[in-house]
């Protein structure tokens, strides 16, 4: 920081989930919105911040699920009788430290689900908590989490949300014999 600065206003927004995919890779629902974080921190002058921008989850495809952006959790696919839809990719948090102490994180939405089974993505976690595992079949992908909270497992075939530096695990399909991830 400059001579004369002594406090910044950071406007952090992490990355919104990636959209699931129906059996012929048209979308099937929404990703969760990602958290948008406003903070006014203080800084002294020579002070160097590192900000690391999220990336959105990618959409899910008919064979795969979609990848995660910057931490976010790679979607499930489901693949059973030679037919699958991709799950969403959960978004990737933002994050801005100084040195090593972490001043703002804004975490991602969860991907959306796959195939029929019509979730949309989780919205991001509450401050230093870990966001919500992504539900089953009528359930939503799970949302990132913040500060201290890591990503949330996204459902079936649905992707987690971005935390601080873990991201979310994505969804499995289970066809009753098999899981699949």
């Amino acid at each position: 920081m400059p001579a004369g600065i002594c406090a910044v206003m950071i406007v952090a927004d992490g990355g919104h989930g990636g959209q699931g995919s129906d059996l012929q890779g048209a979308a099937q629902s929404v990703g969760g919105a990602a958290a948008s974080v406003t903070a006014r921190v203080t800084v002294a002058p020579g002070d160097l911040l590192s900000v690391l921008v999220a990336g959105a989850g990618f959409d899910g495809a008919a064979t795969n699920g979609g990848g995660g952006g910057n931490g976010g959790g790679g979607g499930g696919a489901f693949r059973s009788y030679g037919v699958s839809g991709g799950g969403g990719g959960g978004g990737g948090a933002s994050v801005v430290r100084a040195g090593t102490n972490l001043l703002v994180v804004a975490g991602g939405g969860g991907g959306g689900s796959g195939f029929s089974i019509s979730g949309d993505g989780g919205s991001a976690g509450l401050l230093g908590l870990a966001a919500q595992a992504g539900g089953n079949s009528s359930g939503t992908g799970g949302g990132g989490g913040l500060a201290n909270g890591t990503g949330g497992a996204g459902g079936q075939n649905g992707g987690g949300g971005g935390g601080v530096g873990t991201g979310g695990v994505g969804g499995t399909f289970n066809d009753g014999v098999n899981i699949f991830v």
